[in-house]
């Protein structure tokens, strides 16, 4: 009996060349005859939903958020496809897990840099629309402004962008840089714009008029570093990410609670430019006909399960934000457990566009499925690590191929006691999970076979900034 419901909810990937339709929905266009003209996706880098008030954090780094998040749809248990950059924000764009679009943050050592193997990366097959190309097809104007790093064009996030600026810069440059389009724009064309920083990201080192939560008597070696970015002729930002973060069983309580309290920083001055930007898409020409999603591609971890920084398919990792503004919509919190790979399916659906779509997710604007299993990925060298929810259960395997870890989230929310993935439910769960991972692998393989091109080559500006972020040696 269990089997059987378990394929009830076999991801729509496994269906995948028939070219199932995930944008065919009209949950909401049914309730609302003229859907928003525009629509704005603010993706905030490493931003872990619990650091936001709206999520229950009583500490106030995000009262401009909190603000939106009161007028909006706030989906308060959306896991991320993965711990990464790069492979959550494609999903995100596509519909679609990391296994079927295969791209991934690169793991490149210093002696690999000048060859060309170790310096090819895999793209998302062509065959496989973006949301910004789908768009884009229906007449969109669309323009994208990213802190560079992962979404640059060798990683061909620029797909179907009319403008596609990448560009490591503040967060107040960044606001200022995304206005200037704006003032430029046609209100009356239907517009996409797709805003991404990583000011959030490391290093923590926000302004000092923002570091308002940070122990002031704290003088161990982390406020050296910050002091020393502050005070760098070349400024702030993440040309000092590496090595920023210490080695996580080398510091003490207090050095982990002052990194804690700078990300917290961090958010707060994050959240004071985007008011900005959220002030001027509620005023006219753009006021009552732009939607606003508010996201994230994955979180932060700060010693709750014996890391720093993220990588890890624990929540501190994978539990984002998921704010949809929708005008003259009335505010709801849904608490259903959802997906980052859903965010096309539901904005096609909120901006009431039909479209043959290959999607492993599904429009959040009606009735959200219960039970639904919801799957995280994170590539790793000779296996797959793998996390899947369904409900409150959890499974885990990030160790090695055979060890699954279980979590009871509605007793267990911060994962601190491992099960042992004994019972029938979690057994099953862990087949469906190995059996969906091998039939995306296929999917993906088959796309790339029928795409013009898989694969790209890392340029040496994005390899530099790779290594700036301290993603590569």
């Amino acid at each position: 009996m269990e089997e059987q419901r378990f394929i009830r909810h076999v991801p729509r990937v496994l269906a995948a060349l028939f070219l199932v339709s995930c944008g065919d929905q009209t949950t909401l266009v049914e309730e609302q005859p003229t859907p928003p003209r525009h629509l704005v996706v603010i993706s905030i880098d490493t931003l872990r939903a619990d650091r936001l008030g709206s999520y229950g954090y009583t500490r106030n780094t995000s009262p401009n958020l909190d603000r939106l998040a009161e007028k909006s749809r706030v989906y308060r248990a959306v896991t991320s496809t993965a711990p990464s950059t790069a492979a959550s924000h494609m999903s995100m764009l596509t519909g679609v897990y990391p296994p079927v679009h295969g791209v991934h943050n690169v793991a490149l050592g210093p002696n690999q840099r000048d060859q060309s193997e170790a310096t090819q990366i895999a793209v998302a097959p062509t065959s496989l629309p973006t949301l910004a190309e789908t768009l884009h097809k229906e007449g969109f104007v669309t323009a994208a402004f990213t802190d560079s790093g992962y979404l640059t064009e060798d990683f061909q996030f620029d797909r179907g962008f009319d403008v596609f600026k990448s560009q490591p810069e503040d967060i107040k440059q960044k606001v200022n840089r995304a206005l200037g389009w704006l003032d430029q724009a046609d209100p009356e064309q239907p517009t996409f714009l797709f805003f991404h920083t990583y000011q959030v990201h490391t290093p923590y080192a926000p302004p000092v008029a923002f570091d308002q939560f940070s122990n002031p008597d704290y003088d161990g070696p982390v406020r050296q570093r910050v002091e020393e970015i502050r005070n760098a002729k070349s400024g702030g930002g993440l040309r000092h990410a590496k090595k920023f973060l210490p080695s996580a069983h080398k510091t003490t309580a207090d050095d982990r609670e002052y990194l804690s309290d700078l990300y917290d920083a961090e958010i707060l001055y994050t959240d004071t430019h985007l008011e900005r930007l959220l002030s001027a898409l509620q005023e006219p020409p753009w006021a009552g006909n732009t939607a606003i999603l508010v996201t994230s591609d994955h979180g932060e971890a700060f010693f709750e399960h014996g890391s720093l920084g993220h990588g890890s398919l624990f929540d501190t990792d994978l539990h984002v934000p998921f704010i949809l503004y929708i005008p003259g919509e009335e505010p709801v919190v849904i608490e259903t457990p959802a997906s980052g790979v859903d965010t096309t399916p539901t904005v096609l659906d909120l901006l009431g566009l039909p479209s043959s779509y290959l999607c492993d997710g599904q429009s959040l604007l009606g009735p959200t499925e219960t039970g639904r299993p919801l799957f995280s990925f994170q590539k790793k060298p000779g296996m797959w690590g793998i996390a899947a929810r369904q409900n409150q259960n959890k499974i885990i395997r990030q160790r090695n191929p055979e060890s699954w870890d279980q979590f009871d989230l509605s007793t267990d929310p911060g994962e601190q006691t491992m099960l042992t993935a004994e019972d029938p439910a979690s057994k099953n769960l862990i087949r469906f999970a190995e059996q969906t991972l091998e039939t995306q692998l296929e999917v993906g393989a088959a796309l790339r076979e029928s795409s013009e091109t898989d694969s790209s080559t890392l340029s040496e500006d994005t390899i530099q900034r790779l290594i700036e972020l301290g993603y590569v040696r």
